[in-house]
């Protein structure tokens, strides 16, 4: 009888060894899951920071769109004027003259303003396909973190079904002894 009570002790201090090692290796699996999680989270809040830095320089740009617009009006408008001068510098040949001299100098210095207005558009072109290909990048970054969390997410549920079964057949271990335990009481 006395052997019985020892073989018992024994079967349950494996048991306990057993669900210590359980325990111990469930909560290192958590603090790693956190950290990657945690990692994941950090690197969205990054994405998300760059995002809204590539949408603010977009807005900028969007306002220099629309300041050039407002000065291709002007400039629209100046020309209306122009045409103005001319129809009043046709009653007067003298006054035409030195009319016609002051729209050449106008024109000149237009064409100018229209040629540095061409050249800020193009460069705000290039800007454009550049913070384009920021923006595709930042989506293809997006898309990856998104494809490493999902890996992450479908391998953790498999190591959860690995531990849920390994856990089902130690409890169905644990079952059986104390059944065969019982038995034997």
């Amino acid at each position: 009888m006395i052997y019985f009570f020892e073989e018992s002790d024994a079967m349950d201090n494996k048991m306990l060894e057993m669900m210590e090692k359980i325990y111990s290796e469930l909560t290192i699996f958590k603090s790693e899951v956190n950290k990657r999680f945690d990692e994941i989270d950090r690197k969205f809040g990054e994405a998300d920071k760059k995002f809204d830095e590539v949408n603010q320089r977009i807005n900028e740009a969007n306002k220099n769109i629309y300041e050039l617009n407002q000065r291709v009006d002007e400039a629209s408008k100046n020309i209306y004027e122009l045409n103005q001068r001319v129809d009043e510098a046709s009653k007067n040949i003298y006054k035409l003259n030195q009319r016609v001299d002051e729209a050449s100098k106008n024109i000149y210095e237009l064409n100018q303003r229209v040629d540095m207005a061409n050249k800020s558009i193009y460069e705000l072109n290039k800007r454009v396909d550049r913070n384009t290909v920021l923006l595709e990048k930042a989506n293809d970054n997006i898309k990856i973190l998104a494809e490493v969390q999902q890996s992450h997410f479908e391998i953790n549920e498999r190591q959860h079904e690995e531990m849920n079964e390994m856990n089902r057949e130690e409890v169905e271990l644990l079952k059986s002894a104390i059944q065969n335990i019982s038995q034997n009481i």
